[in-house]
This record gives structure tokens, C-alpha cells and sequence, in this order.
């Protein structure tokens, strides 16, 4: 028996469109629930013919009828609860299908040192960063003085907090060993006060993505913005520069880093 998975991210478009790719791998996915759905359908139709027994005796058709009702409403109750769990059972089995594909055509690594568009699995220790809504601790006096600071050094630490948040773009930073891992915080399947919990978790944590970028020393270099005038490209990297700068001041990246988007992250 394959290990549970715990996910708790998955992207669902990035899932599709590898699939759709894959030889076979939308198909095999798609007969998979297929198999599912009319396994209750088949017993839903046993139930019907079973019990509308009834026989000609009055009494017996009353019982008939009621049994009737009441197993019509489980069936249909069935499907519901099935029908809501489409989703989740269509991508949670769409992920071992990619793996098991890919690994079959040596296309997926278990390491983060391979080419920029590689599909890799990798199981590491991690550290989540975080800060959305941080910002808004400092605001308080209370909060201030509990981590022995006065009002102004409070402006001060949610000046900095509202920067690095601005740079994350509505997401969560997973730190792994040599590589950064991006996370839309849509597509995360716990909300931000569950998320918090992680950091208190201490299981190596199952990784599948696909390498963006390699981090080098250049890309924190913030002398390059000295020269607008005769370099004025410079400035649509400005935002981007800046957060390399401040993550790596941070140490959440350095150089040699990679740069990771994700498509599923989950515990096993």
C-alpha cells in the first residue's frame, strides 16, 4: 500500500496542463474516477431493486415503500458527498500518475541541481516565512512592549513587514536545503492560521515543482541601479532585485539557490 499523502498545496492548472502532456496521463486519470463514480451508481441500483420487494400484501408495501425512501435518500446523500469530492480525488490521484509517468520516462529528479524546466521530488527539512497580516502586530502597544520595543521601533519593525510583504505577492517562501520554494496562497489547502502550525511541525516535508532559475551573486547586486540614465532597462528589475535583496539580507535565500514553483507539496 501506498504512504498517505498529507497535501497540503496543489495547483491544480499546472496539474492539468502536465497531465494533458503526458501520454495517456489525462486518460488514465479521467477512467480512474470514472471507475469510481459508477461503482455508486451500480449499488445505487441494487439498492433500488432489492428493496422495492414489496409484495402484494398491503402492509408490506407500506414497509417497502418507507425502506424505499429511506435508501433513495442515502443514495442520493452518496453522490453528493461524491460529487463534491471529485476535485479532490481527480488531483490527488493525477499526482501519482505524473510521478509514476515520469519517473518511467526519466523525466523527474530527486535533486534541485538539474536544468532550469526540470520536474522534480524532493523530500527535505523546511522553514516557512510568512508575512501576511504580520505587519499588523506592530501596530499595538501591547504587542510592542511584549517584544521589548517602544511604539517607534513597532513602525519601524511593520515598515519592513509591510516591504517583505509586498515582495512575497500574495504568497508563502518554503525554505529547502539550496533552493527556494514560491507558494501561491491560493493554492494552499489550509488557511493562513492553519499554515502557522507547519512551523511548529517537524516532518520533512515532499516537494513536486519545477526549477525556474538558479540564484547567482549578480542578482543581488543593487549597484547596477546606480546607472538608470545609460541603462534605463534597469528599471523594470527593480522590484525584483529587491526582493533577492532583501531575502537574501534575511538569509531565507543565497547564492547557488534555486528558485522553485511548485505544483504539490504534502506530507507522507
Amino acid at each position: 500500500m501506498e504512504k498517505i499523502k498529507e497535501y497540503i498545496y496543489f495547483d491544480s492548472i499546472e496539474i492539468s496542463s502536465i497531465l494533458s502532456q503526458l501520454d495517456d496521463g489525462l486518460v488514465t486519470v479521467q477512467r480512474k474516477l470514472l471507475q469510481a463514480l459508477q461503482g455508486t451508481e451500480e449499488r445505487s441500483e441494487e439498492g433500488r431493486e432489492t428493496d422495492l420487494e414489496g409484495g402484494v400484501n398491503a402492509v408490506a408495501k407500506a414497509v417497502a415503500q418507507h425502506k424505499s425512501k429511506s435508501i433513495h435518500g442515502t443514495v442520493n446523500q452518496d453522490q453528493t458527498i461524491n460529487s463534491s469530492s471529485i476535485e479532490s480525488v481527480y488531483n490527488d490521484y493525477a499526482v501519482n500518475v505524473i510521478i509514476k509517468r515520469l519517473q518511467s520516462l526519466q523525466k523527474i529528479y530527486n535533486t534541485t541541481d538539474c536544468p532550469n524546466g526540470s520536474i522534480i521530488k524532493i523530500t527535505a527539512d523546511y522553514s516557512m516565512f510568512e508575512f501576511t497580516d504580520a505587519a499588523g502586530l506592530f501596530k499595538s502597544s501591547f504587542v510592542n512592549k511584549m517584544m521589548g520595543m517602544d511604539d517607534e521601533d513597532g513602525q519601524s519593525a511593520k515598515a519592513i513587514l509591510d516591504l517583505l510583504d509586498n515582495t512575497t505577492a500574495d504568497s508563502a517562501l518554503i525554505k529547502l536545503q539550496r533552493a527556494l520554494v514560491i507558494a501561491k496562497n491560493n493554492n494552499f489547502r489550509m488557511n493562513l492560521a492553519q499554515r502557522q502550525m507547519l512551523h511548529f511541525r517537524k516532518d520533512k516535508i515532499t516537494v513536486l515543482g519545477m526549477i525556474q532559475a538558479k540564484i547567482t551573486a549578480a542578482d543581488f547586486d543593487m549597484n547596477s541601479f546606480n546607472d538608470f540614465e545609460n541603462h534605463p532597462e534597469f528599471i523594470g528589475d527593480v522590484a525584483t532585485r529587491l526582493s533577492m535583496f532583501l531575502w537574501s539580507y534575511l538569509k531565507i535565500i543565497k547564492k547557488g539557490d534555486r528558485l522553485i514553483k511548485p505544483i504539490a507539496i504534502y506530507f507522507e
